[in-house]
């Protein structure tokens, strides 16, 4: 499914790929979007992170 998606798309734990135009709040070890708190897993989060704040800049202007 991964695969599939576009970059939008991140996995923020193996559990959970979720889409960065709907993250509302990124914190230290899980991000909120649309109202829940999703964990951000150990391994992924550098990389989840900066994708994240990546699309979060996106959708500024």
């Amino acid at each position: 499914m991964e695969g599939k998606t576009d970059s939008r798309f991140v996995r923020i734990h193996q559990r959970y790929l979720i889409n960065g135009d709907r993250v509302d709040h990124i914190g230290h070890d899980q991000v909120e979007i649309c109202g829940k708190e999703l964990p951000i897993s150990r391994g992924m989060k550098d990389a989840a992170v900066a994708k994240l704040a990546e699309c979060m800049l996106k959708g500024i202007g």
